[in-house]
């Protein structure tokens, strides 16, 4: 740990929390709401710009110059293993069943539409969902696709193609994991596609849309192109790729839509280095860039007409996490709830995003404390300090004194030494660790890290242990997916795919027994209301069991867009943005 320049970091906002009071800038419940009304649009703050939908005065045409970070080895838009298998770079050229209806200024609640589907309804109870495809959805019309429709056999030889090779199957196919539903996609004629589950699942929709891994390739895949290296999609964008170079994107004349996008196209230069990218940003080369915090003041002071948007609100999240052995100290729930205790996450969220800084530049960020459900899925998100989160709302607060008073009652008066076991890379690997590690110093945990080297230790014998791993402690960061009940599965429930709380497959205790029940329960319900129930009250269950510990915050990044870019991050899904479609370039304004 760099313990001397994290202590002076920590101590000199502590001191400024003391004599300013305890107020950090961090956004709360109160401003975001919880439930499923959608929000207003918030107003201008500093130099952060509101989006405007402009689309009235869009102008088709234009090649909008972007980039990318890095290349990519496989376009194989079924078997990529990409954003844990939704896609990579690739998706803007195919299409998966349903999507995520899109809204100017967003939604904070998910409502999906057809996407290859031109309308679906799901029938018997859950047990099938029952998807008519769109008559006028045409791929790629270069070869060998040949700008023929999509349909009902593409969308089938896709499915059991994915359940065949794609290493993230599991989220979707009964096959992969019983704790899944769907068993079987079939082709009834060109145009109807049935999905047969074992059991109603509330995640479906959102399985079928974005958060999963199915995309629809054509048949062609199979033996008449090479989908690694080449695309061949019905999305509204095909791909000119050259490897190392660029990705070059124009419209799809099939697409069915045939207002959007506006575009063109857009190119994206593979920029791997940031200072590149800056620089060519700086240069008008690329017209939009994700800068480091730090670089923000210099770069809109330098260049006066860049605006400042404020990017979705992540779902990710960072726990703390212990191993389940017996042995371990932690199994006693004091000492979990100690250790969450002696975390001032709005202290960490201060130093972690720069908001000193941004904020007195006039870019307030927008922080929010995670819950057991990170903050950007604002429909399902509680305060974890506030009412709704009831007597748990307590374990969530920063209270040294409370922490050391756990401590010496689960018999360790004079504080206990803990083995962590931080990953080498990712996964709270650095500064998210340190801090935090730093904070369960101060309260009578004497932390000794062992570094688990990430491919060797940390992947095979720690996160994927089920529980049986060496030392106490580790961290865990990752995506809730594309439902609240997944991501609860996988990390709490001890037969979750990576789960963080268990012991060889199995619960540690009757309260974690409850908790594993409640989310199974919660994932076959697919009443919204009573699903939403059922999240708020898993969260307050873990809060009071605090098997894996909520260490961070979520935020939305600031992106800075040259001023002529139209429709910049205007029309949003719940949690993210709808990317190019809806861009326009303002000829009028280019210099």
């Amino acid at each position: 740990m760099n313990e001397n320049y994290w202590s002076r970091q920590l101590s000199r906002r502590r001191l400024l929390r003391a004599a300013g009071g305890t107020s950090l800038g961090l956004t709360t419940l109160s401003l975001l709401g919880c439930g499923g009304e959608d929000s207003e649009e918030p107003k201008q703050q500093g130099l952060i710009t509101n989006p405007e939908d402009t689309s009235n005065q869009a102008q088709h045409g234009g090649i909008f110059a972007d980039h990318a970070v890095g290349d990519e080895t496989n376009l194989d838009p079924i078997s990529t293993i990409r954003g844990a298998g939704t896609g990579g770079i690739e998706t803007a050229g195919y299409q998966k069943l349903l999507r995520e209806k899109e809204f100017p200024g967003g939604t904070k609640s998910q409502v999906f539409e057809g996407d290859a589907a031109e309308s679906y309804e799901l029938a018997d109870g859950g047990l099938r969902l029952i998807a008519k495809l769109r008559p006028n959805n045409r791929f790629d019309p270069r070869a060998p696709t040949n700008g023929r429709v999509l349909n009902a056999q593409d969308v089938a030889y896709s499915w059991d193609k994915m359940v065949e090779v794609n290493t993230y199957a599991s989220t979707l196919a009964n096959k992969k994991d019983p704790a899944v539903p769907i068993e079987s996609v079939t082709a009834i004629d060109s145009r109807t596609v049935v999905y047969k589950m074992a059991f109603p699942w509330s995640a479906l929709l959102a399985g079928l849309a974005e958060g999963g891994p199915h995309q629809i390739a054509p048949i062609e895949a199979e033996d008449k192109f090479k989908p690694q290296t080449t695309t061949r999609g019905s999305g509204p964008w095909m791909l000119e790729y050259e490897p190392s170079v660029a990705f070059r994107w124009r419209r799809n004349p099939g697409y069915f839509l045939n207002n959007v996008p506006y575009l063109e196209g857009y190119d994206q230069p593979i920029l791997p280095e940031y200072a590149t990218r800056l620089s060519q940003f700086r240069a008008k080369g690329v017209w939009s860039l994700l800068p480091n915090p730090a670089d923000l003041p210099a770069t809109m002071n330098d260049l006066p007409s860049v605006l400042a948007y404020q990017g979705e609100i992540g779902i990710s999240h960072l726990h703390m996490y212990f191993s389940g052995r017996p042995d371990n100290p932690f199994r006693d729930v004091r000492l979990r709830r100690a250790a969450a205790m002696a975390l001032d996450r709005e202290l960490f969220a201060e130093v972690l995003s720069e908001a000193e800084t941004l904020r007195s530049f006039g870019l307030p960020p927008t922080l929010i404390i995670n819950n057991n459900i990170p903050g950007g899925a604002s429909d399902y998100w509680l305060e974890p300090t506030g009412k709704e989160m009831g007597s748990a709302g307590q374990y969530f607060k920063y209270d040294q004194a409370e922490a050391r008073k756990l401590i010496s009652a689960a018999g360790h008066a004079n504080g206990i030494d803990v083995v962590a076991r931080v990953s080498t890379r990712s996964h709270g690997a650095g500064k998210e660790s340190d801090i935090a590690l730093e904070m369960m110093q101060e309260v009578g945990f004497r932390v000794k890290n062992e570094p688990a080297e990430y491919n060797t230790v940390y992947v095979p014998n720690i996160i994927s242990a089920k529980g049986d791993w060496d030392g106490n402690i580790s961290f865990s960061g990752g995506s809730m997916g594309f439902s609240p009940a997944t991501g609860l599965f996988r990390v709490h429930h001890p037969a979750g795919g990576t789960s963080r709380v268990s012991w060889r497959g199995e619960p540690w205790d009757s309260d974690h027994k409850k908790i594993s029940d409640l989310i199974d329960a919660a994932g076959k319900e697919i009443d919204q209301e009573r699903y939403r129930s059922r999240i708020y009250e898993l969260q307050r269950e873990l809060g009071l069991y605090q098997g894996a510990v909520i260490v961070n915050f979520s935020t939305g990044p600031f992106s800075l867009v040259w001023p002529w870019v139209k429709n910049w991050n205007t029309f949003r899904l719940a949690r993210a943005t709808t990317g190019f479609r809806h861009v326009w370039i303002d000829e009028k304004l280019k210099t």
